[in-house]
């Protein structure tokens, strides 16, 4: 239940800088760090932590969690709410994501792609391995909800 943040200075020599810890989701895997501009403006930047999680202590299977916080270039500040799930079914775990690079900088702070394994761990290992095993894209874009903020995102 921790993520590691290590730095480098040629990507060979690395040094461990922070880790963000929780609990209550078991192994962490696959994590990815972004900004998001909330409501597409470029001057209002939350940070996005994203993981594979197992979420059975919620009654939830794995999937993929987040946290929005603040980065200040080696250590994760999550906000005082709590995780949430990317979406609530089973089936878009690991997720990682990307920009378009087409884009102006504030575009690219305005939205991201992210894939991610179509599959679980609760049953991965029953369904058949020929034909298909699949991923899919999806477009996150940041919202702000009255409640504290959350990842919007379309197909």
């Amino acid at each position: 239940s921790r993520i590691g943040f290590y730095t480098s200075p040629d990507l060979i020599r690395w040094e461990y800088a922070s880790s963000f810890q929780t609990s209550g989701l078991g192994v962490l895997e696959c994590p990815d760090l972004f900004p998001l501009a909330v409501d597409g403006d470029p001057t209002n930047v939350r940070w996005i932590l994203m993981a594979g999680a197992n979420g059975a202590a919620e009654n939830m299977t794995s999937g993929t969690v987040y946290w929005t916080g603040s980065w200040d270039g080696t250590a994760f500040s999550a906000d005082p709410a709590s995780h949430q799930w990317l979406d609530r079914g089973a089936d878009y775990y690991a997720a990682v994501t990307w920009e378009d690079p087409r884009l102006t900088a504030d575009e690219r702070l305005a939205e991201r792609y992210s894939i991610a394994w179509l599959n679980n761990w609760a049953y991965a290992d029953l369904l058949p391995s020929t034909r298909c095993r699949a991923a899919r894209r999806r477009s996150c874009a940041g919202l702000r909800l009255t409640m504290g903020w959350a990842v919007g995102r379309r197909w």
